[in-house]
Order: C-alpha cells, then structure tokens, then sequence
C-alpha cells in the first residue's frame, strides 16, 4: 500500500515536473518569437533601417521590375540613392519606370530587355552588360503563376516549362552571373521572391508551389554558404499582395499595396533570411505552421484553391454565355 502511494506521488511529481518543462519551454519560445517580431517589424518602421548603400554598393539589378513588388522594389532602392539596372520583357514599361525613377529620385539607371521565359540562352550577353557596374544587391521578383488553379493534367507543358525558365532557372543563372562579384567585393544582397505557395504542398498549383519551394531551399542553403563570405541571401515568402498578379485585389490589413509591403520587407534584411515580409503575412504563417494541425493545414489549402478554381471556371462559363448572346443579337 505504501509502496502504490509512494509510486503514484513519484509519478505525480514526475507529470508535475514535465508539465512545467512543456509550458516553460513553450512560454520561452513564444515569447521569443515575440521579440523577434518587434525586432522585425516595430523597430525598422521607428527608423531603425539599414543603409542599403552604404552595406551593400551603389548598383541593384531588379528583375521583373515594372509592376507589383518588383516596381516596389526599385522605388525604395532608388530612394536611398541606389542606381538601378531594370530587366523585364516590356520595353515600354520599362522605359516607364525608367523616367519615373529618375525624375523622382536622380538616381542613374539602365534597361535590359529579356523574357525569361526562354532557355539559358537568353543569357548569354547579359554578363557582359552588367560588367562594369559594382553591383551590391540583386532582386529576384520576375514570376509567373497559374491562369486558374487546376488539376496538373490541365496545365500544358510548355506552361509548366515556361514556369520552370521564370521561376527557378532565372534565379539561378541571375545567380551565376552577379554572386562572382559581389564575392570578390565581400559584400552583397541577394532578394529572392518566392511566395507563401512554396512553404508546403499546394494542391491545384503544383508546379508553381514546387518552383516558390526551390527558391526558398535553393535561398536558404546559398545564405549558409556565403554568408561568412559577407552576402545575405534571403527569401521573402509573401502571402496575397494588391498587385496585377492578384488581379489588384481590394487591400486591408492582410493585402497590403506592393509599397507597402516592400518598405516592411526591406525592414527585415539582416534580421530574417526567411520571412514572409509583413507583418499580418508572417501572423498568419505563424498560426497557420504553429496551431493548426497538419490535417486541418492541408484540407483549408484544398477548400482555398478548388474554391478559386470553381469561382473562375464560373466566370468563363458566364463570359462565354454573354459572347455567345451578343453574336445572336
């Protein structure tokens, strides 16, 4: 009888103790995180911002720089005094954001015409264009995404191997040609946008959720290499933004403008290599990955996508109905 008392208070004593352990470490965690968010989010908005300049060199290369976050990008660049290189497809867009740069901020610039949804060989040349400038940071924003979320047997491949050129194989060969010397310089920026669609399996966008994961691995293991080398590598991996991408969806606090979003994200440079970029984009990460079940995860991001897909299809079949009786009339 002595023997069960003294049993069950040893294992009370025993629970007692693990149970402490669990919410200590738990408590200690939370509210580490919680410093790092003011860290992260609070501390850069009071003033306390890098000098972009000054650490990393007068020159950035922004890809995919005319609209959205990667127009954001060069705007906050250049209103630190960084001259710009901007590379995207559209010569008149270009030639756009080219003079309002200017004008606004009296930085110079240089344009680059290049669609990346070609091969490695629309690369060649490009070293050689890019060889006199000290270029201390480099954007990696160019992407594309899914029309429509749909079963992968629906996308063609030369859609997926479109996706494939812009989303991955421009990281790597921007990569190829810049990292070089911003390693004989020991110093250096590299941005790589990803997106929140690559931090687990998303159904209904497989091929563009794979791409944003390649780019957050592919960012996370080049930081580890070079960062004693004096570069940082980080991945911002962004929620919904109000961009053209997004079909400019209404703003609020979880879709901020490109601006905004990006003045938050440049905020985060050499505090996180891995970050959302805002601050309810890195809220919403953080109960999604720290309080939901895996099940749970998995069947909100089934609803979400099949939920587009149905709403898309719907507005097809809607516009087909309404071409189909405009040509009767």
């Amino acid at each position: 009888m002595r023997f069960d008392r003294l049993t069950r208070n040893m294992a009370d004593s025993v629970l007692s103790v693990v149970g402490a352990a669990f919410l200590a470490y738990h408590g200690l965690n939370f509210g580490l995180q919680v410093l790092q968010g003011i860290r992260t989010f609070i501390l850069p908005s009071l003033g306390f911002k890098k000098n972009f300049k000054r650490s990393f060199g007068s020159w950035a290369v922004v890809t995919g720089c005319t609209d959205g976050i990667g127009k954001s990008y060069v705007k906050q660049l250049a209103k630190q005094g960084i001259n710009i290189v901007l590379i995207s497809r559209n010569m008149e867009k270009l030639k756009n954001v080219d003079q309002e740069i200017r004008s606004l901020y009296n930085v110079n610039t240089k344009i680059i015409v290049m669609d990346f949804s070609g091969g490695p060989e629309i690369y060649e040349g490009l070293e050689e264009k890019l060889k006199d400038l000290e270029i201390g940071i480099l954007v990696n924003n160019v992407g594309v995404g899914d029309s429509c979320p749909d079963f992968f047997l629906m996308s063609s491949v030369q859609d997926d191997l479109k996706m494939l050129n812009v989303n991955v194989l421009s990281v790597v060969m921007m990569m190829h040609i810049i990292l070089p010397g911003m390693v004989s310089r020991k110093k250096g920026l590299v941005i790589n946008v990803s997106s929140v669609a690559g931090s687990m399996p998303m159904p209904l966008i497989a091929t563009y959720s794979a791409t944003k994961a390649f780019v957050d691995f592919f960012s996370r293991s080049l930081n580890t290499e070079y960062s004693s080398k004096g570069i940082t590598v980080q991945c911002v991996m962004p929620m919904f933004v109000s961009t053209n991408m997004t079909k400019n969806m209404p703003t609020s606090a979880l879709v901020p403008t490109g601006d905004n979003f990006v003045n938050q994200a440049l905020g985060t440079v050499g505090v996180e290599p891995r970050t959302c970029g805002y601050w309810s984009h890195s809220l919403q990460a953080w109960v999604f990955y720290n309080i939901l079940p895996g099940w749970l995860r998995s069947y909100i991001i089934w609803k979400i996508w099949y939920g587009i897909r149905t709403m898309v299809y719907k507005r097809r079949r809607r516009q087909e109905e309404q071409q189909k009786s405009g040509h009767n009339d």
